[in-house]
């Protein structure tokens, strides 16, 4: 058990206040905390969270939501701001669950396809995944997304973890498809081969322990 629990990832949202400041003294330095993006935060949340957490020893891992984005000029002054504020070095890349998108961003292919992040130097980046299926988008959809946004990774050179919510079961994980791919030479591993990550939990400032994150989250409905 204590191997399955170490290294592992927690998530808080931008204004839990309580959380951020319970953070610092419950996690251990260098820890990955996750920072949903709801779709009423403000950039200005968003960034002060990550710097906050950044601050303290931690290193922050924002949601980067395509449905909570206006235009892709938006999407480029809040990647500059995590970078230039906050020092972001990994992003978790999402489509979002909202029905209606905030402007002409739909998906997490098409924040990848803009190259925004590619240009603003950050290298490794988590995307979404679905082990137990998702109750709007066909696994189809979900596996040639899934393939398109590892294709453009490995073009642009960038080191991927695919992440999913907490699962009860280990069927659908050890079941779940992880591509895999040879060495190139050089690279002590390639950013198209791919790493699942088990280890992702939601951090909740309460003593009893942590919230149990449930199927669907305000930010995460992608393809």
């Amino acid at each position: 058990m204590s191997g399955i629990l170490k290294n592992y990832s927690v998530e808080l949202t931008a204004r839990d206040k309580k959380s951020l400041d319970l953070a610092k003294e419950l996690l251990e330095p260098g820890t990955e905390v996750f920072i949903a993006a709801l779709p009423n935060d403000k950039v200005d949340d968003v960034v002060a969270a990550c710097a906050r957490l950044r601050q303290d020893g931690l290193t922050p891992v924002p949601h980067v939501v395509a449905r909570n984005i206006e235009s892709e000029k938006d999407l480029d002054t809040l990647l500059g701001r995590l970078v230039a504020e906050a020092g972001m070095e990994r992003c978790l890349v999402l489509g979002g669950d909202r029905d209606t998108p905030a402007g002409s961003l739909n998906s997490s292919l098409q924040i990848l396809e803009t190259g925004l992040i590619q240009k603003r130097g950050v290298k490794t980046i988590r995307i979404g995944s679905y082990p137990e299926g998702h109750p709007k988008i066909p696994e189809a959809v979900l596996d040639k997304a899934r393939a398109d946004k590892l294709a453009i990774a490995a073009r642009d050179g960038l080191d991927v973890t695919i992440v999913s919510q907490f699962v009860f079961e280990a069927e659908p994980i050890v079941g779940f498809p992880v591509p895999r791919r040879r060495r190139r030479p050089g690279r002590s591993r390639p950013p198209d081969e791919v790493r699942p990550d088990l280890r992702h939990r939601q951090f909740a400032a309460r003593a009893q322990g942590p919230r149990r994150s449930g199927p669907q989250h305000p930010d995460r409905r992608d393809a």
